[in-house]
């Protein structure tokens, strides 16, 4: 697999924030391994009359974003890019992906087909061949800014698991520099129009 530095590098390039999570999940999604990568970020509840799971949604005040999905799906037609689909908000707490965002600790599941419970669509791993999941909350100074998620179709080990770990810290970082970055930036265009308005 492509080396880890090599693709913080990549990653570190980019500067907007959709930028820096489009890079991230390309870069991940063009491992030999995978099959679909995806971000969610931790913000606002915002779409809990439409969300399909408001039904077991325990805090309707927080959630996970989808933000950025890419893979390689066995039917022609799948796009996984898109971010709007049926995963497109999960609430805090629930499933493997809401557990990872509320409680900031991995989950590695070596054979996703055995841990039924952890798969919600059973029928899509098994025409998709996904064979393990691994996930990481995005930590940046002590605070979980979302999730990164892996679904594989080969066994993850430990060992991935742990690259996997270290490729999540490094996207947290370039996420939070996005965000800054994209701070800084609206604040010195909002000083500039303020300054030609005085």
């Amino acid at each position: 697999s492509q080396s880890l530095q090599s693709i913080a590098t990549t990653v570190a390039q980019e500067r907007s924030l959709a930028a820096v999570l489009h890079s991230i999940v390309s870069e991940l999604a063009a491992q030999s391994n995978a099959a679909l990568t995806r971000i969610w970020l931790l913000d606002e509840a915002d779409l809990c009359e439409t969300c399909a799971a408001a039904n077991v949604c325990p805090d309707r005040t927080r959630c996970l974003h989808l933000a950025a999905s890419a893979g390689k799906s066995l039917r022609e037609a799948a796009d996984w890019s898109r971010t709007d689909g049926y995963l497109q908000r999960v609430p805090l707490n629930v499933g493997k992906v809401g557990r990872i965002g509320a409680r900031g600790q991995s989950i590695l599941l070596e054979d996703a087909v055995a841990d039924r419970q952890w798969i919600v669509d059973q029928q899509w791993a098994q025409e998709e061949g996904i064979v393990s999941f691994a996930g990481h909350p995005l930590m940046f100074r002590g605070n979980n800014l979302g999730v990164l998620a892996l679904f594989s179709r080969e066994r993850l080990n430990q060992s991935d698991f742990q690259w996997l770990r270290a490729f999540a810290d490094q996207a947290a970082i370039a996420i939070a520099n996005a965000r800054a970055f994209e701070e800084i930036e609206r604040l010195q265009e909002r000083l500039q129009s303020e300054n030609r308005y005085l």
